[in-house]
């Protein structure tokens, strides 16, 4: 990643994206190179550290009942 990049992070895909919340990200992603941004997304399952380096951090709710 380069430093004038928009870095996306999307944290626990794999646990929380029961509403839709792959299509959030996407928006996001697509709404920025609309206007001409250099982005990376990067996907963060559960067994991986959360970087610190995001500019944006997208979490979704998850199941409201176990």
């Amino acid at each position: 990643m380069s430093d004038n990049q928009l870095r996306i992070v999307w944290i626990y895909p794999d646990l929380l994206s029961t509403y839709g919340d792959q299509g959030n990200a996407l928006v996001v992603e697509r709404r920025a190179r609309q206007r001409g941004l250099d982005v990376a997304r990067l996907d963060v399952r559960s067994d991986q550290p959360i970087p610190t380096s995001g500019d944006i951090y997208l979490i979704g709710g998850g199941e409201d009942r176990p």
